[in-house]
């Protein structure tokens, strides 16, 4: 759950659209949600972003979170280039802030990109929010960017990686690239609590990968959060 300025979403970083929860009066303007927002409220900007070239739309995100689930230019001194087996290239940043990790880039031809974001605590990361703009998707940026992210974060130190998601085809993503299916059971306590892991919010049906193809087999199924391991020091 995430407050900004009076007004409360809930945000899933599996790539879902916020969802306004209440007309509670934002404390910026003093308007509630259903009555709009003053013009020079940050939360004004409410239109629908039918062309957005991302998965959805991210106007109702707070200003805070926007670097790290948006795509945007690669900076600072850890800039590098991404390339694919197709010939593309693009400029990309690996960044740590607090418990935050995130690589980013944006090709200038088209001014789309790619991001992944998680959290870092000593030697864990859990990875939590991929979003490749859909023009760059099915060219293998996917697979490259992560890649890419597994060695900055070896550099840290990093020797396992715990992923987090609950659509189908990003799970498939990271099996297809290594992770393995395990209970969230197997997190100590002390694990959860480090890597901001809620236990309410994961399949419990789940526990492998037999388990999930065969849920999955079945026509309409959703998922809760399913959790993945890496170990960094394994092909």
């Amino acid at each position: 759950m995430i407050i900004a300025t009076g007004v409360i979403f809930w945000y899933s970083l599996d790539m879902n659209e916020p969802t306004e929860q209440n007309n509670q009066p934002c404390l910026n303007c003093g308007y509630p949600a259903h009555a709009g927002h003053t013009s020079d409220c940050p939360l004004s900007n409410k239109e629908a972003e039918s062309e957005t070239p991302y998965s959805v739309g991210y106007s109702l995100v707070p200003k805070q979170l926007k670097k790290f689930i948006i795509p945007h230019a690669a900076e600072g001194p850890n800039i590098h280039e991404l390339y694919t087996k197709i010939d593309f290239k693009m400029p990309v940043s690996f960044h740590i802030e607090g418990n935050d990790f995130y690589i980013t880039g944006v090709q200038s031809e088209n001014n789309t990109g790619a991001i992944i974001w998680g959290n870092i605590s000593g030697d864990e990361v859990k990875i939590k929010h991929i979003e490749i703009a859909k023009n760059l998707k099915n060219k293998g940026i996917g697979r490259a960017l992560l890649a890419d992210l597994e060695d900055q974060l070896k550099k840290q130190g990093v020797k396992t990686a715990y992923a987090t998601f609950g659509k189908t085809r990003t799970v498939e993503f990271f099996i297809k690239n290594g992770y393995k299916i395990v209970p969230i059971e197997s997190l100590t306590v002390e694990e959860r609590a480090r890597l901001d892991v809620d236990t309410a919010d994961f399949d419990t049906r789940v526990d492998n990968e037999d388990s999930f193809r065969e849920l999955k087999a079945n026509e309409g199924i959703e998922f809760k959060k399913i959790l993945m391991i890496k170990e960094m020091d394994k092909k």
